[in-house]
């Protein structure tokens, strides 16, 4: 949509990026931004209920995507296959120029099996078959449309900071483990 404005809009428009659904969300307790304070820790502690394995293992499955949770029959395996097929289809090229559209989707595929893992560019273009540039081009391109994060590790010394490699993360599980089958 923004494409297709001709002006710059800056200071006129405001651009939020909406995740998937939160655990407040999905279950239904306050969702309050997040504090070291222990006693505000302490009464949100005591307004989750425990959740069983099967329970967790289902919000890892489902994740965030608000039609799975309003819908619970969706199959999940055919709604992310379809995710991902639509993804590759239409935004890929809207984005780049994705020459292979399987290449992309085993380096899609590669990086779902990298989570919580070092960036190492050169690890996931060997196990996806393509070059080292190709696979720092494609990871911002997941970055930038908000498929995985690139979280930083935390130092106080700011040039180890700098060193340090960035962590892999899927932003929606459910998506990770679909690739994964």
């Amino acid at each position: 949509m923004m494409k297709s404005v001709s002006e710059s809009l800056a200071g006129r428009v405001g651009i939020a990026n909406l995740l998937g659904l939160a655990d407040a969300e999905i279950y239904g307790y306050a969702n309050e931004p997040y504090t070291t304070d222990s006693g505000r820790l302490t009464r949100r502690i005591s307004a989750v209920r425990p959740r069983s394995l099967k329970e967790i293992f289902v919000r890892i499955f489902r994740e965030s995507m608000p039609e799975l949770h309003a819908e619970p029959e969706i199959d999940w395996e055919t709604y992310y296959r379809s995710y991902v097929n639509t993804y590759l289809q239409r935004d890929i090229r809207d984005l780049t120029q994705v020459g292979d559209e399987m290449d992309f989707y085993r380096f899609l595929t590669v990086a779902a099996a990298h989570i919580s893992k070092p960036v190492i560019y050169e690890e996931l273009a060997q196990a996806a078959g393509i070059t080292s540039p190709t696979a720092k081009r494609w990871l911002s391109i997941l970055v930038s449309s908000h498929v995985v994060a690139l979280v930083q590790p935390y130092y106080n010394n700011v040039l180890k900071h700098v060193v340090k490699m960035p962590l892999l993360h899927f932003l929606d599980t459910g998506l990770a483990a679909g690739l994964l089958k």
